[in-house]
């Protein structure tokens, strides 16, 4: 029987462990350090309201040295009708998510595609580099408090250390 906690499977990969269920990831640690809090994919509608989904498949495979999944998603609202597709690969501490969609109807969205929660207190203040696209980079903080604003614009990549030791990336 695989490990659970809250209703999430506990999944390894080296000194990475996550917690997860239903196509969400939560508390990405690698040894005693979260490096993320969250990663999960959404619809907005456009009124930023979040399109409810299904998984219509899902095939977990977990070995020794990593894991593998692979989700087939399928979200609708009203009129609003949008499939993906989604795998989550682990192995030597690496994570790799990949989101793929396809619209099946017409409508208006905000925004469609992956979320990444960074922790509070691994991030709250410290460094991050951000690459935008075409491969320019600019350095900044991650946020001391919550705010309503978007921190960091046309990102393709965040490079940060959550702790001693540590380097920590998103592409």
């Amino acid at each position: 029987m695989a490990d659970t906690l809250h209703g999430y499977r506990i999944l390894r990969s080296g000194d990475l462990n996550l917690l997860y269920r239903n196509g969400e990831i939560r508390q990405v640690y690698l040894g005693r350090v979260q490096v993320l809090n969250a990663i999960y994919a959404a619809v907005r509608d456009q009124n930023w309201a979040t399109v409810p989904f299904k998984v219509s498949e899902e095939g977990i495979e977990a070995a020794e040295d990593g894991f593998s999944i692979r989700l087939a998603l399928e979200y609708s609202l009203d009129k609003i009708l949008y499939t993906a597709r989604m795998s989550i690969d682990a192995k030597d501490n690496m994570l790799d998510v990949n989101f793929e969609g396809t619209a099946g109807s017409s409508f208006l969205r905000n925004r469609i595609g992956l979320n990444i929660l960074h922790p509070i207190k691994e991030c709250r203040g410290k460094p991050v580099l951000i690459t935008h696209p075409g491969g320019s980079q600019s350095e900044g903080r991650f946020p001391e408090l919550i705010s309503p604003h978007q921190p960091f614009f046309n990102i393709s990549g965040m490079q940060w250390k959550p702790g001693k030791g540590i380097d920590a990336a998103l592409s």
